[in-house]
């Protein structure tokens, strides 16, 4: 099993049209995906089909109207953008999935819990002056509160797509709830999570879902990145 120091999750999933006649080749699919991603293991679950690796930590899957990947803590980020290029592109070779295929939701999703040195009251306080910059007005108008905790969720739209951020403390427990929970976590860290997605609702050819698909894989990791360093920056830290 991989493991980090700061647990990463990736996820992609493509919404699209229901079709009827994936229920029909489950089995051939599943096989297929199976050997084409060197995952060993596979279920059919009434109408997904579930393809992965024995810790699971690499894990595809397809039903009658989406189809996805998920990775836990990649060894680099191009690992995830290059499972999702291979998973897509043997997907996409299917003659029983439409080409053009008409896409209502694409989306990629990275989630990480960031280990931090300060404590969690220290953490709350020093993201509302980074994350969230609470304003002087607003601090002086509820004097004699104390702010518990904050991460707010934050949404954005740029060139490549919408997108959602969020950036808050959390402690060990806290993290299970949005994390993949059979790993070790931080007693106190920052959850940072970057969701890029688009709505088309129309059809896509094969090669314009992987250009979405890849320029949403690089954007998260980016502003990820950005918020980091942003709102964690020792700069910032207040003990």
């Amino acid at each position: 099993m991989r493991n980090s120091v700061n647990p990463t999750e990736y996820t992609l999933e493509i919404r699209f049209r229901p079709n009827p006649v994936i229920l029909d080749v489950r089995g051939t699919w599943a096989a297929a995906l199976s050997s084409h991603l060197g995952l060993t293991q596979w279920q059919i679950v009434e109408n997904r089909v579930d393809i992965f690796a024995p810790d699971k930590q690499d894990h595809a899957f397809v039903s009658f109207r989406n189809a996805g990947l998920v990775i836990q803590n990649p060894d680099t980020e191009g690992y995830f953008a290059g499972k999702a290029h291979r998973f897509l592109k043997r997907l996409m070779s299917f003659a029983e999935l439409e080409s053009p295929l008409f896409v209502e939701r694409i989306g990629v999703r990275r989630k990480q819990a960031i280990a931090c040195e300060l404590s969690f009251e220290a953490l709350v306080t020093q993201l509302s002056h980074t994350y969230l910059r609470l304003a002087p007005e607003l601090e002086s108008a509820l004097a004699g509160a104390r702010l518990e905790d904050i991460g707010a969720p934050l949404n954005w739209v740029d060139a490549t797509g919408h997108f959602n951020t969020v950036v808050g403390p959390m402690k060990e427990e806290q993290f299970k709830q949005f994390l993949r929970a059979d790993q070790q976590f931080p007693a106190v860290g920052a959850f940072v999570d970057v969701d890029y997605w688009d709505t088309p609702n129309r059809d896509m050819t094969g090669p314009e879902i992987l250009a979405k698909v890849a320029a949403f894989a690089a954007a998260t990791a980016s502003r990820a990145a950005t918020l980091q360093e942003v709102s964690l920056a020792p700069a910032h830290a207040e003990a």
